[in-house]
């Protein structure tokens, strides 16, 4: 006799394994499946009533907001107006407008967004015919899940396939290294296991390689790309270029790619720019340009006041430093540039001042390459942070590449024990410092919050090493960290023998059943520093 029943086993969040069941133990009832906490049931929701994947859903909203319903907006001027980027407004990175969403409260809750954005996904499929198998089996399947988010995300007159295209590798990276998320108020974990094997651009079929490629061209800088997203005529007003301006946006790279066609209203933050460097290659090799050097671009200024931009050249670096609720910067991500990120800037700045010197020589070349002269940072000024500042900006690093892109000579790697990312509260946490044998001494630090909301690095460690290039620190941290969910965020600076940077290293992990209140902070002087 064949035994054909089945039992259900839970497997992760959400998904189900059917084992085979024979004898008395079918007539069993196993234990019963713990019930979903509140943003699991969520996503439950809305792919069973929508007929879509539940791991597209989660990547989207994770990869957009970090899985937060409040619009990421900045605080400007005196008088406290909140301002945004469009493509801030919602958790999927979607305007209110298209998921038909207005100002109400209940439209900032985090089941309401997704219910909307499953609601219109599902129209625009069903507008088209598709019919598309919430199954992702085999990687193609995943493919077209990716795609026609990516269409639905750059629509109409301000679509351009190259955002699309990004936004749809997004997804894939996304999915190929997954994420844990804890809520602040609930403790609820959040996991999207990576993908084993990854996808690699070879997974998909022919067609699909020959549409991820992206339509750049050479720019006059060699170290540059030209990426097209912007057609016919550049304006009535020459930009006549003498200084370089650096901002950051905060969004994904599709979402700061897609803000430089879209038309806001003036209650929204202007991002303008000529040139975009990534946070890593992923995506693009290389920065690109966007925009001619003549050609104007907006910024909306300290008042909140968009400004027209007819003395620089504008560079952003893009990453995904933390969501900002109305000025206050929430689920800070430090680790949001690297090495070369930085390095791509420096080049830019260096080659963007060679053809502005060489278009106006009255421009001086070093004047334009010199921080705080010729070449402004856009950094925070106040307790609230603007969208464009720079989070995290420090002068010792970032004027280091600004002046020569090959300053720094040494990064140093922090690493956690293999596959392990949460940590009881108050256990010893080791870490595994590489680095390169000169490195004479090493800064540990570790993110904190001040009371104002604002993020500072505290030494918790400094010590002196010689001929060495491995080193074992413990780490035992008990409170709820910058973010307020047990994220805790390590950096380590190394040093040469005469006290000149080297480089420097990042790493995350995550403590349970940590200490909610009563923790001490960083302390008065590096609350109070500028």
């Amino acid at each position: 006799m064949i035994c054909m029943q089945l039992r259900p086993f839970i497997f992760g969040l959400g998904s189900f394994l059917l084992l085979p069941s024979c004898g008395q133990e079918s007539k069993k009832k196993g234990p019963a499946a713990p019930p979903l906490g509140e943003m699991a049931q969520v996503f439950a929701d809305v792919a069973s009533q929508y007929r879509l994947p539940r791991d597209i859903l989660m990547a989207v909203a994770y990869k957009e907001s970090g899985l937060s319903a409040v619009p990421s907006r900045g605080m400007y001027d005196q008088d406290g107006s909140i301002r945004g980027m469009l493509n801030g407004e919602t958790a999927v990175g979607l305007p209110r407008s298209i998921l038909q969403l207005d100002e109400a409260p209940e439209n900032n809750t985090f089941r309401a967004q997704m219910q909307a954005y499953g609601a219109f996904v599902r129209t625009n499929l069903d507008a088209q015919h598709l019919d598309l198998s919430p199954a992702l089996s085999t990687p193609d399947a995943i493919y077209d899940w990716a795609w026609q988010l990516a269409q639905m995300h750059s629509r109409d007159k301000e679509a351009r396939k190259n955002v699309q295209i990004i936004f749809a590798m997004e997804m894939i990276k996304t999915l190929n290294q997954g994420f844990l998320w804890q809520d602040t108020q609930s403790l609820e974990k959040i996991e999207l296991m990576p993908r084993t094997p990854p996808l690699t651009p070879e997974s998909f079929s022919a067609p699909i390689q020959a549409n991820l490629q992206l339509d750049t061209s050479i720019s006059e800088i060699f170290t540059v790309d030209y990426l097209q997203l912007t057609y016919g005529e550049t304006g009535k007003v020459d930009n006549q270029p003498k200084r370089v301006i650096v901002v950051h946006c905060p969004l994904t790279l599709s979402s700061c790619l897609a803000s430089q066609v879209q038309t806001g209203s003036s209650e929204h933050v202007v991002l303008g720019t000529h040139y975009i460097i990534p946070a890593d290659e992923d995506m693009l090799k290389k920065p690109v340009k966007i925009l001619p050097h003549r050609a104007p671009v907006r910024l909306t200024d300290v008042h909140g006041q968009q400004q027209l931009i007819t003395d620089a050249i504008v560079i952003m670096m893009v990453g995904q430093s933390g969501h900002y609720k109305d000025g206050q910067r929430m689920q800070a991500d430090p680790a949001w540039y690297n090495r070369k990120q930085l390095q791509h800037m420096g080049k830019v700045i260096q080659g963007v001042c060679t053809l502005i010197n060489r278009d106006d020589p009255s421009v001086d070349l070093e004047r334009c390459r010199t921080p705080q002269d010729g070449l402004e940072f856009r950094t925070p000024t106040a307790k609230a942070f603007r969208i464009g500042d720079i989070p995290d900006f420090e002068p010792s690093i970032f004027w280091s590449f600004a002046r020569n892109p090959d300053d720094l000579s040494g990064d140093i790697d922090l690493q956690l024990p293999p596959n392990q990312k949460l940590f009881p509260a108050g256990s010893p946490v080791t870490i595994n410092l590489a680095f390169i044998r000169s490195t004479a001494k090493i800064d540990v630090q570790i993110l904190e919050r001040c009371p104002s909301g604002k993020t500072v690095w505290s030494t918790v460690n400094s010590m002196a090493v010689r001929n060495i290039d491995r080193k074992t620190i413990q780490v035992e941290r008990f409170d709820q960290g910058p973010n307020l969910n047990g994220q805790q965020f390590l950096r380590a600076l190394a040093y040469d023998a005469n006290g000149r940077l080297m480089g420097w290293g990042m790493q995350d992990f995550f403590l349970s059943n940590f200490d909610r209140a009563g923790t001490p902070g960083p302390n008065e002087g590096l609350c109070a520093a500028p």
